[in-house]
């Protein structure tokens, strides 16, 4: 039986843990602070309908804030995130020396015949081979071990990752690499050990580089269109699959209307706690060559922002997400850094790039500003015939061996059911373009090609989805401000976004 005091403990933990007064929470809920105070000090329970909401509040399971409830501890609690960060360390010194056992049995990780194995479902001819193996690498959340197989007829290069605990980000491989390209090649995931095994992303272009004035960032620049392309693609690979959405499961925050209602709170709440260090001076003026130049009327946007999605992505609920109309799956967090442009033909690039910003060739041109600050034009035919640079000396860039898309994704722990705008608001809002003038010909291109495959999703709906996935988004750089990652040009690339698809349409 459910112990109603140690239950009133936890909620009092959660709530002190994620900074909040009593006050704080109670308006979150839409109830009394009194009724919160009832709850922490054992008198009465919360209605089960409000269960979801307090796990969207406290980001937590709906188990962690019950089951505590039974064998709580408050002074132990108060000690946990030490502990599992040493935990994490722990584990991950224990798998980095179980992969270097020199008895394979007693490996953790793939031995090297479940490696051949796992490859040779891929390519079947693949001959005498030989295995080698750099050190592992521990990350926060799994240890990576590079290994290269070498046949007389090729090199394949591999990454192993061994996660410390079940893993969001294996279940988003195994569902991309059953619909789509757009993944390196996945050769084992297996779920009990918690092994994943993919290519390497080698020989290719990182999206890290795209405002980077030079050759590779101009490269990248001048393949958003087959970028988008390609996210228009996988979006319309997974466009209302009941199946593919049933591996996955709603976000919690599409769960009701109050959790939805609930993360918008949350939002306001991390904003309306950077305002306050802003105001108080705690907020850098200058962090890594970024400086943080807002204008006080910037942050009005934000509490715009609010009162927008409350009017407009509350009903959605319903309308969309319950109903499977018109959703997908995304990706969830769609920066360039998470993309890899890897082409299965020969590029050229000036030389002069990096000093001169390139022009793309193409028969139509739309200016464009990219993220360095330079014009450049972009071709109406980009969708569909890659750009060349053009300069006074074209050298080769990279003899790229991947074959199919020529776009990879990586990272896929925030994988969930979403707006196709979702992707689209991280990757240009945040980052390549946030200009309405300058990021429509992108858009419109995305549209087209997600059009080729779905049919029932006006371009009105389109933009109004862009402009919730804007208002949403711009909100993330305040978070990581808030954590200490001062990103100040991704906040004002977000707020240059809201102002010109959002607030100049509501006036």
């Amino acid at each position: 039986m459910l112990d109603v005091k140690k239950f009133g403990k936890r909620i009092a933990f959660l709530r002190r843990q994620n900074g909040m007064s009593q006050e704080k929470l109670a308006g979150l809920l839409g109830i009394s602070s009194q009724a919160i105070s009832k709850w922490e000090n054992g008198h009465t329970m919360p209605d089960t309908s409000l269960l979801p909401v307090l796990a969207q509040i406290f980001q937590c399971s709906i188990d962690e804030i019950m089951m505590p409830a039974y064998l709580f501890d408050p002074e132990i609690e108060e000690k946990k995130l030490d502990r599992m960060d040493l935990q994490a360390r722990n584990i991950a010194d224990y798998i980095i020396q179980q992969l270097g056992s020199a008895k394979p049995e007693e490996s953790i990780g793939l031995n090297d015949a479940a490696i051949i194995e796992a490859v040779r479902r891929v390519h079947p001819n693949l001959g005498n081979w030989q295995i080698t193996r750099k050190m592992p690498e521990a990350h926060k959340r799994y240890v990576s071990t590079y290994i290269t197989v070498t046949t007389p007829q090729q090199e394949l290069r591999l990454v192993e990752k061994v996660y410390y605990s079940d893993d969001k980000e294996l279940l988003g491989y195994e569902l991309f690499s059953r619909y789509v390209l757009a993944v390196p090649q996945v050769y084992c995931i297996d779920f009990d050990k918690k092994i994943l095994l993919m290519d390497e992303v080698t020989d290719s272009v990182q999206g890290i580089c795209f405002d980077e004035d030079s050759e590779i960032g101009a490269l990248f620049r001048n393949q958003y269109g087959v970028m988008l392309k390609e996210i228009a693609q996988v979006h319309a690979a997974f466009w209302e699959s009941e199946d593919a959405f049933m591996k996955i499961g709603l976000d919690i925050r599409h769960g009701s209307r109050e959790s939805l209602l609930a993360h918008i709170n949350g939002m306001e709440q991390d904003f309306l706690a950077y305002r306050e260090k802003e105001e108080m001076g705690r907020i850098p003026k200058v962090w890594n060559g970024l400086r943080n130049t807002i204008h006080a009327d910037a942050l009005q946007y934000f509490e715009d922002a609010v009162r927008f999605l409350k009017q407009k992505y509350i009903s959605m609920v319903e309308e969309r997400f319950h109903r499977v109309k018109n959703i997908t799956i995304i990706h969830g967090d769609l920066h360039p850094g998470n993309l890899f442009l890897c082409a299965g033909a020969r590029e050229e690039i000036s030389s002069k790039s990096c000093t001169r910003p390139a022009r793309l060739v193409g028969e139509k041109g739309v200016p464009l500003l990219d993220c360095a600050g330079a014009r450049e034009e972009i071709s109406s035919k980009s969708c569909t015939r890659p750009a060349r640079l053009v300069g006074e000396k074209s050298i080769p860039l990279l003899d790229w061996k991947f074959p199919g898309t020529s776009v990879k994704m990586i990272d896929m722990e925030a994988v969930r059911i979403g707006l196709c705008t979702e992707d689209l608001a991280m990757f240009m809002a945040l980052h390549i373009e946030p200009d309405k003038e300058r990021s429509k010909p992108l858009l419109d291109h995305y549209y087209e090609c997600l059009c080729q495959n779905v049919e029932g999703y006006s371009y009105e709906m389109f933009m109004d989805d862009y402009r919730i996935s804007i208002a949403e988004a711009m909100f993330y750089p305040i978070r990581l401000i808030n954590s200490g990652i001062y990103d100040f040009c991704m906040r004002d690339k977000g707020i240059r976004a809201y102002e010109t698809f959002v607030a100049d349409s509501t006036l």
